[in-house]
């Protein structure tokens, strides 16, 4: 987020201005449909900014009645990783519709596997907090399976 003040030579006042950049899902494929919603939110300080922010987020929960559930993966996704990049874990949302054993691989740039975790699952969704261990940052290809699926994604670790 970037901010700053802007003067009109024909006036003796300033303006503030804020210019917000954001961008994703990677993986929409064309024609596919996504919703998405913006906030314009300030503050006088950061304290009532976040307080700004945790009311705008109330409102859209209520009057639009879509609250996000940390519980289960988005709509017709059977896996995702949230958030993306991050620093010390990240959350991995699966679903599987047998039970069985949730598999993690992480690998390098180079395609060496640098780490390897797991667990048993039950059927439906679930939620695996991810914390790798001595893991560099920088960007690594985690391979996730479920009993009846697969996927390999990119990840970047920050430090």
């Amino acid at each position: 987020m970037l901010n700053g003040a802007i003067g009109d030579r024909n006036s003796t006042e300033s303006y503030d201005w804020s210019l917000v950049a954001s961008f994703g899902p990677f993986d929409l494929p064309a024609g596919a449909k996504q919703r998405v919603a913006f906030a314009v939110v300030g503050g006088i300080s950061e304290a009532n900014f976040k307080v700004n922010a945790d009311s705008a987020q109330s409102w859209y929960n209520t009057q639009v009645g879509l609250a996000e559930n940390p519980n289960q993966p988005r709509a017709g996704r059977w896996f995702e990783i949230v958030p993306n990049p991050f620093r010390k874990g990240t959350f991995i949302h699966y679903f599987s519709s047998t039970p069985g054993r949730l598999e993690i691989k992480a690998y390098d740039a180079s395609g060496r596997l640098k780490e390897e975790t797991g667990r048993e699952i039950t059927t439906g969704n679930g939620i695996y907090h991810w914390q790798p261990k001595n893991l560099a940052r920088g960007v690594y290809f985690l391979k996730v399976n479920t009993p009846d699926k697969e996927t390999v994604t990119k990840v970047l670790l920050l430090n």
